[in-house]
């Protein structure tokens, strides 16, 4: 719903009323949505499943560097 695509989409649909753009449900269940396969799911999963770990990673890191360098001094 985020994407320059359906922000088009609902910009067009949107009725105004007093200042508001409005869309009512039945409206948004006349939206085409895309679904990926489960298997494409899977791979977007598993992607945030590594980003999720290298935050981690990157985490660990600074902090063993701020012992090394308390060690130091």
């Amino acid at each position: 719903m985020n994407t320059a695509h359906m922000k088009g989409v609902l910009f067009n649909t949107a009725r105004g009323a007093i200042g508001q753009a409005n869309i009512n449900g039945q409206g948004l269940r006349g939206f085409e949505v895309a679904v990926p396969s489960i298997a494409l799911q899977g791979s977007f999963a598993c992607s945030r499943d590594i980003a999720g770990l290298s935050a981690q990673q990157t985490l660990a890191s600074e902090k063993a560097q701020a012992t090394f360098d308390a060690l130091l001094d």
